[in-house]
């Protein structure tokens, strides 16, 4: 079940950035325009996050560092996609999976016979 769930993870690491960046450059695209320096700003600020963040994700998922892949998901959720919101919620599954793991395997050390 873990080495499922850790090939699943690292699918879903790679389709939930490009989720990301095409949703994040569509609505960036579309609200660039009528946006002040302000909000430029943020919204420039917020996708670079999080898209470096997500990108980030993926390989901590591929090297099975469960608890910083859990933290990167997470922040990269503050990436703007507008009302698309299907990247969003991949890349919170994404955290979810990877935290899972982090408690599978503190279960699993945890249950371990000693060593002698």
């Amino acid at each position: 079940m873990i080495a499922s769930l850790a090939r699943s993870s690292t699918v879903l690491a790679v389709l939930a950035t490009a989720a990301l960046t095409v949703a994040g450059a569509w609505f960036t695209a579309d609200a660039w325009g009528e946006a002040d320096a302000g909000a430029r700003l943020l919204v420039g600020a917020c996708l670079a996050i999080g898209l470096a963040c997500s990108a980030a994700a993926i390989a901590l998922v591929r090297h099975a560092r469960w608890g910083w892949a859990a933290g990167a998901a997470l922040v990269a959720t503050v990436t703007p996609t507008g009302f698309a919101y299907l990247g969003n919620a991949m890349t919170l599954a994404l955290a979810l999976c990877a935290g899972g793991m982090v408690l599978l395997r503190s279960r699993d050390r945890r249950h371990a016979p000693a060593a002698a």
